[in-house]
């Protein structure tokens, strides 16, 4: 019998092609959060019936969703089958409600909580009073990075190494909002944040009239251990208030309210406890 060099005796093993077709597709939504199906058929170069077959298995394991109004696919925050018991981001949501909550009493306007998911933003909840509120339903719950001013916020505050990190995931990316800003404007658009404290939305004067992602937002930090953990906005309509007038209004009130959610998450001892 002569020697093997593969104890585990893999080498004659052949590769599943179903699987690494499905890791294909699943590595290009993670690639580009609010994917199109045209846009992952280009990325893929998969058949039709193929990539349809994929989706809905990654869907309905609980890998993917698909906004039902932009009908772009994202990755969820983590699958159904290994969604930890004690989610760091439930105990965040939980902790800062009161004072979110009570922000909100002050702010007509939503008001919402987000975390970084890979090479996007992921809100995890909303506070919103009146009438005077976007459907955030139609916004998307999945802010690109780059975009928005949650993604914005979160790129100008976090470590040096990390924001490299996330921006050539984002380079790599097959849709344009993503990787076709220049990494010199980015440099100006993080000094300008932290500059001025705060991250306002790409403007949405250039999005399409009945496009759901026509509003405006105001992002803040929420950081824990010298590092952003979370950021905190508030999001209008456009053609109802104005940048300006939003952030002489709320800003200071947004950046209190960061600070003292700061403040308890200390007390709680987060994020180790739990």
């Amino acid at each position: 019998m002569q020697p093997t060099n593969d104890p585990d005796g893999a080498g004659g093993v052949k590769s599943i092609a179903a699987l690494q077709r499905g890791l294909r597709v699943l590595q290009a939504i993670q690639q580009a959060p609010r994917i199109t199906l045209t846009e992952l058929q280009r990325h893929t170069l998969l058949p039709h019936a193929t990539l349809l077959r994929i989706l809905k298995t990654l869907d309905e394991e609980g890998w993917i969703e698909r906004d039902a109004l932009t009908k772009r696919y994202a990755t969820r925050a983590a699958p159904r089958a290994v969604q930890p018991r004690n989610d760091w981001r439930d105990r965040l949501s939980l902790i800062s409600r009161p004072i979110r909550t009570a922000l909100q009493r002050k702010i007509s306007w939503p008001v919402n909580l987000a975390v970084r998911d890979r090479t996007s933003m992921l809100i995890l909840d909303t506070e919103s009073t009146g009438s005077l509120t976007p459907n955030y339903h139609a916004l998307s719950f999945r802010p690109p990075m780059l975009k928005s001013s949650m993604g914005r916020c979160y790129l100008a505050y976090c470590p040096d190494q990390e924001r490299e990190e996330i921006l050539r995931a984002l380079a790599r990316s097959p849709d344009h909002a993503d990787s076709g800003i220049r990494a010199d404007r980015i440099r100006r658009m993080v000094a300008e944040i932290r500059q001025r404290g705060y991250a306002l939305r790409d403007d949405p004067s250039n999005e399409p009239l009945d496009s759901p992602e026509r509003f405006s937002a105001l992002s803040v930090p929420i950081q824990c251990e010298q590092r952003v953990i979370a950021c905190l906005a508030c999001v209008w309509v456009p053609s109802l208030a104005n940048s300006d007038d939003m952030v002489g209004r709320h800003l200071s009130s947004l950046q209190h309210s960061a600070k003292a959610i700061e403040a308890r998450l200390r007390q709680a001892g987060f994020p180790a406890a739990g």
